[in-house]
């Protein structure tokens, strides 16, 4: 069976049980490699720019898709050719394909594989595409928070960047990095990605902080930083700026894990210290092996982690890393499982201050989003004007719909 019969199969049945196990069949088989390549093209949040499909004529006599029209998606999203110039090679390279393969090409360009396929039903099968990944997230900081932990625990550094999950790639996918609301910033970030593809096992997925380093060597401050991500996200970064990009990492987990919806049971899902150690035995081995190699950039590194035998000691660990400029600490139980979801293994250090501010500014919902011509978030700033905000999370949808420029600002 093809791929143009699989996703007809697919196409055919509005079950999802039914389009999982169609998946499900495909995995391990020959077919899988360009099965991933074709949902991973379709839903992943790449844009092709191309609204409209040129006039094209299939000719081939081949499956497959043409190696022009491979060449040509990588060219879209990375805005090398647009235009008339885009429609002019997009003709030329679904006409080198069969009539069926033509067809699936078209479904790439215009972003929707046409099979009811989600990201999360292909996602419990294979990758991840660009669904909103799998998070395991510390409990805020209170009493009852911290009658969980055990002692000792580890105390670690809350990096003030942008958390990213990284994917180390397997034989059907390069590496791929997600910021954590699902944003592909693979494209934005190569020298980060060859680092990944030579220096780490395959089937990995790495946890950590994204942040940039100043041309001293430095790491940015938090707005200069996440204002480097959202050029990531956009495509937009320079490349000189790709180069300074570092990730301070605190979690190496089997894929398998992360895509196991049973993950607690899963026998690969190792006891925090083992991940962490497993983590920091590849980082060293990659700087012992580079060590006489010039120009050996160290992209990863641990998340700064202090052993603490009690709150005393947790405490003082987070005063130190406050008075260096970080965001707090995480306290953490050194043999919890890995878990994509809030946990009570770890507790959240951080300062938390208080303030009101004025209603400034209204802004509206995306046009295409769901809160289009509604609320989407209240610019609000302090009385001296220091501090300039957008609030966009907290409020309902009944409250975005009443909510008005008149009566907020």
């Amino acid at each position: 069976m093809n791929l143009p019969e699989i996703i007809k199969q697919l196409a055919d049945t509005s079950s999802i049980k039914e389009k999982t196990a169609i998946l499900r069949n495909c995995k391990g088989t020959d077919i899988e490699s360009e099965l991933t390549f074709y949902f991973l093209n379709a839903l992943s949040d790449d844009n092709f720019y191309m609204k409209k499909i040129p006039h094209y004529v299939p000719s081939g006599s081949k499956d497959g898709f043409s190696d022009n029209f491979v060449s040509l998606l990588n060219r879209l999203k990375n805005r090398t050719v647009s235009g008339n110039r885009a429609k002019e090679e997009a003709s030329k390279a679904l006409s080198e394909m069969n009539e069926a393969y033509a067809y699936l090409a078209c479904n790439l360009l215009l972003k929707d594989p046409k099979c009811g396929v989600s990201t999360k039903t292909f996602g419990k099968v294979f990758q991840p595409v660009s669904d909103k990944p799998k998070l395991c997230k510390a409990s805020s900081f209170s009493e009852k928070s911290l009658n969980k932990i055990e002692y000792p625990a580890f105390s670690q550094c809350k990096a003030d960047g942008a958390r990213v999950l990284v994917f180390t790639g397997n034989d059907a996918f390069e590496p791929r990095i997600f910021t954590s609301n699902g944003k592909n910033i693979t494209q934005s970030l190569p020298s980060l990605v060859e680092y990944v593809k030579n220096d780490f096992p395959a089937e990995y997925v790495i946890d950590g902080e994204l942040l940039f380093l100043d041309s001293d060597g430095k790491i940015m401050d938090r707005k200069t930083g996440n204002g480097l991500v959202s050029k990531c996200v956009k495509g937009t970064l320079d490349e000189g700026l790709e180069k300074r990009a570092r990730i301070k990492a605190w979690d190496l987990i089997p894929e398998n894990v992360y895509n196991d919806p049973d993950c607690t049971e899963n026998p690969n899902n190792m006891p925090y210290n083992l991940r962490l150690k497993r983590l920091i035995q590849i980082l060293l081995f990659n700087e012992l092996n580079y060590k006489n190699v010039k120009n050996y950039i160290k992209f990863i590194s641990v998340i700064e982690t202090k052993i603490v035998y009690g709150f005393s000691e947790a405490f003082s660990h987070f005063e130190k890393m406050v008075k260096m400029g970080e965001e707090g600490t995480i306290l953490k139980n050194v043999n919890f499982k890995w878990e994509g979801k809030r946990i009570k293994d770890c507790c959240k250090f951080k300062i938390a201050i208080q303030n009101t501010l004025k209603v400034t500014g209204f802004n509206y919902g995306d046009v295409n989003s769901k809160y289009s011509g509604m609320l989407g978030a209240l610019t609000c700033e302090s009385s001296d004007g220091i501090i300039s905000v957008n609030v966009g999370s907290g409020f309902t949808d009944e409250e975005r719909r009443t909510l008005t420029p008149e009566n907020t600002i």
